[in-house]
């Protein structure tokens, strides 16, 4: 009964427009991120390393400015200020994650790319998880 009661309160709350399109962008920044996280254990990053969040963070701001994908350490590195590290370090981290899944198991790893390649640089990474939350989820 309590609960019905908690559910017909919810459902008559009004939203204003403005908070509506806030609610939605940030629902949609968290499927994003959601996206990128999923991608990111699909090719065998373990979620342990600080290069997973950082290749985490630096899949979503890229997707945010989508014809920056060259520049990498110019346009989106700077960018990843919420975990203090500085930009070499950013790189360093994000090829330190992408090495050990690919010493642990370079199948699963291999197997999202659409050509033959053996370890993959961070830019590969970054445009193949890319290309795939944009045509799976946007």
């Amino acid at each position: 009964m309590l609960s019905s009661i908690t559910n017909l309160e919810n459902t008559n709350i009004y939203h204003f427009p403005s908070c509506r399109k806030h609610l939605e962008a940030r629902n949609r920044t968290f499927d994003v991120e959601l996206a990128a996280s999923n991608f990111v254990k699909m090719i065998g990053i373990r979620p342990n390393l600080l290069g997973y969040k950082l290749l985490v963070t630096a899949i979503v701001e890229a997707l945010k400015q989508s014809n920056t994908l060259t520049p990498l350490s110019k346009n989106i590195y700077p960018t990843i200020k919420q975990y203090r590290v500085p930009v070499k370090a950013v790189e360093r981290n994000i090829r330190r994650a992408i090495e050990s899944a690919y010493i642990y198991d370079p199948e699963r790893l291999t197997s999202v790319f659409y050509y033959k390649t053996g370890k993959p640089y961070v830019t590969e990474v970054i445009s193949i998880a890319v290309e795939t939350i944009k045509f799976e989820c946007l």
